[in-house]
């Protein structure tokens, strides 16, 4: 079984590079279990085929976790409500669901609260535009997903040309 989520990452990450600590990031789609990562991968492509890049705006500061030895408190930057972005996620989770199994539901569908997650000195302030024209399909390398190396399989630019009527 393949732990995987589904994150645009501000940062370019080369497919088959291994991380511990996260760059800036904004997950689309939440941790799933599949049983082979090639399952999904075809469905993800199609997907970005027809997503154009999405203009995000920086909204307020939030603190997610609790503060314990196990468990560290992470703040984020809420992403002001969006539309296309609900779009994005709703029909990523239609895919993993088709796919493989969730995680979790929290945070997802109507729930979704999409937000980047601060690093280190790297802090974005409110208002702040930032575009989300890719999406990278991630593996965590143990159960603890959060903790554990994680492996980017693949990277899916979206479509940059615009639509006619």
């Amino acid at each position: 079984m393949a732990e995987l989520l589904v994150a645009h990452t501000f940062e370019s990450l080369e497919e088959g590079r291994s991380f511990q600590q996260w760059p800036l990031h904004a997950i689309l789609a939440p941790w799933f279990t599949i049983d082979s990562a090639d399952e999904v991968m075809h469905d993800l492509g199609i997907l970005a085929e027809h997503q154009q890049p999405i203009d995000v705006i920086i909204g307020m500061q939030v603190s997610f976790g609790k503060m314990s030895r196990k468990q560290r408190q992470q703040n984020a930057q809420m992403i002001e409500p969006n539309l296309e972005l609900q779009e994005l996620h709703d029909g990523l989770i239609a895919v993993v669901k088709r796919h493989g199994t969730l995680r979790s539901v929290n945070n997802i569908g109507e729930g979704y609260n999409p937000h980047v997650r601060q690093q280190g000195a790297k802090i974005l302030r409110p208002g702040n535009v930032l575009q989300i024209d890719s999406m990278s399909l991630i593996e965590a390398q143990a159960a603890n997903f959060n903790n554990a190396e994680k492996t980017v399989l693949k990277n899916y630019s979206f479509s940059s040309h615009e639509t006619t009527n």
